[in-house]
């Protein structure tokens, strides 16, 4: 499954004045199949002063969980109590959820299939609860290691311990195009509408199907016509995409319900 990735890092002097420092030497992130951080995919090592994985995700993926490795300069005390005083969602909490945590002697909520014998390390899954949309982002933040006190990191500079995770839902990259119907002279119409759906071509219409941003097929129609009219009046109001297929050849446009 295709993702888009961009972990976002600027990194400041610690010599300027009331420079922040990161409470990150290193962290790594990736999209996973499950509640599993043995493997963080593909993303390099980066030094972090601004902590935010920002990712793209088709809405036709499946994949929820996003596992991350951090790695900082200071040993994380192995006595916490709380699985907030190594991961805590600040906001966000309707739509994302901390689901495994591993530690040097420590896990929470299950851990997440990883046994860390390093103090200065911390795996960690979170899981995306909601649907991905289409051109809708969704947000949470994260305090990382509160127990790790900031006197023990700098006893000059702020330390930086916001992790920021946003979503993006986008179109999957192999997603059909009405520009693969126009050879057969497609087109549709009225568009906005509230009742019905035009569809015409000089050949035959095998299939029509309407799903909404998330992925949900809600019509699905077998046509054998050249000239089809789908019934939308049930559907909500709101933007819809329709798939059409014509002598085996895929194209999709979006349409509004009024």
């Amino acid at each position: 499954m295709l993702q888009k990735i961009t972990l976002i890092a600027f990194i400041i002097s610690s010599s300027f004045m009331n420079a922040q420092v990161s409470i990150a030497k290193a962290l790594k992130s990736g999209l996973v199949e499950n509640n599993d951080c043995s493997s963080v995919g593909g993303t390099k090592n980066t030094n972090f002063e601004t902590l935010v994985a920002d990712y793209e995700i088709p809405i036709t993926s499946s994949k929820k969980h996003f596992s991350f490795q951090l790695k900082t300069n200071i040993s994380i005390p192995d006595n916490s109590t709380s699985a907030d005083e190594l991961l805590k969602i600040e906001t966000g909490a309707e739509n994302f959820v901390v689901s495994g945590i591993s530690g040097k002697g420590k896990t929470y909520n299950d851990g997440c299939n990883k046994t860390l014998s390093a103090a200065k390390e911390l795996r960690f899954v979170i899981e995306f609860t909601g649907a991905y949309v289409l051109g809708e982002t969704k947000e949470a933040t994260f305090t990382l290691a509160s127990i790790l006190k900031d006197e023990k990191i700098s006893t000059s500079e702020t330390v930086n311990r916001t992790l920021t995770l946003k979503v993006t839902g986008v179109q999957a990259e192999d997603a059909a195009s009405i520009d693969d119907l126009k050879q057969y002279g497609f087109n549709f119409g009225p568009n906005p509408s509230a009742d019905f759906l035009g569809l015409n071509a000089a050949a035959s219409i095998e299939t029509a199907s309407v799903k909404n941003l998330m992925g949900q097929t809600l019509i699905n129609k077998v046509l054998g016509n050249k000239n089809a009219r789908l019934d939308i009046s049930t559907l909500n109001a709101g933007i819809y995409i329709v798939e059409v297929t014509i002598n085996g050849a895929k194209g999709s446009f979006q349409f509004v319900k009024s």
